[in-house]
């Protein structure tokens, strides 16, 4: 599911524009008008659109992919207290 957030979000713009197209073109025709140009694109919307589909997609992963036990911080284990004895001593 990782792989595919990067490829959507890249893919999202040109698929919104895509689909306008086609249905401005539809419109167009239908009307007895000429096709839009590329700057009559409504930028600001598609991108508010794509905005709106990767922060739900980053909600989504974080909600699907949950905690992991590896995220579980637990107490380091007590050892045994060690008596330290100098260097000298020990000859």
């Amino acid at each position: 599911m990782r792989f595919l957030l990067p490829v959507l979000l890249i893919a999202l713009p040109l698929i919104s524009y895509v689909v306008w197209y086609g249905y401005a073109c539809r419109a167009a025709i239908r009307t007895g008008q000429r096709s839009p140009g590329w700057r009559e694109v409504p930028w600001t919307w598609i991108a508010i659109g794509t905005l709106a589909s990767a922060v739900l997609a980053l909600i989504a992963i974080g909600f699907l992919e949950g905690a992991h036990d590896t995220a579980i911080l637990e107490r380091p284990a007590v050892q045994e207290e060690v008596e330290v004895m100098p260097d000298d001593a020990a000859d």
